[in-house]
């Protein structure tokens, strides 16, 4: 794609002076720490936690995503289907994400689905349920 380098170091420098004023308002540093782990255990349960709270947070962002376009189709009368929306998400995104979208395309087709509350839908809260406790923890 043309544009995309400098659009990158564009966005780069937004994020530093986001990240900068964030450090400010919290008092500390961005710069990520060295996390010590005791032993191979300890390491291997950080590892597994750090795999579930990344999996946790991608579903809440792609729940609030679906969330956000289904109050704006309503209000706008866009009449979208959402299978398209996923297919152009999976096509489109620099995010590698087909187990999540494979899963929202079951949700989507099934005739039980409420667009409104997604993460309530029991395909989807049960790997939610089982992950969510890991962003919570706080060896992460």
């Amino acid at each position: 794609m043309i544009g995309t380098g400098s659009m990158g170091s564009m966005m780069s420098l937004l994020f530093a002076e986001l990240g900068i004023g964030v450090a400010k308002a919290l008092g500390g540093s961005m710069n990520p720490r060295a996390i010590q782990t005791k032993d191979t255990e300890d390491r291997d349960r950080l590892l597994r936690d750090l795999h579930d709270a990344t999996y946790a947070a991608f579903f809440l962002a792609f729940g609030q995503g679906l969330h956000t376009i289904e109050h704006a189709s309503q209000e706008q009368r866009w009449g979208l289907t959402y299978l398209d929306v996923l297919q152009l998400w999976r096509g489109g995104c620099i995010i590698r994400s087909d187990y999540i979208i494979d899963l929202l395309e079951t949700v989507y087709r099934s005739t039980e689905v409420e667009k409104t509350n997604l993460l309530a839908h029991p395909r989807i809260a049960e790997p939610l349920r089982a992950t969510f406790p890991a962003l919570i923890n706080e060896s992460c």
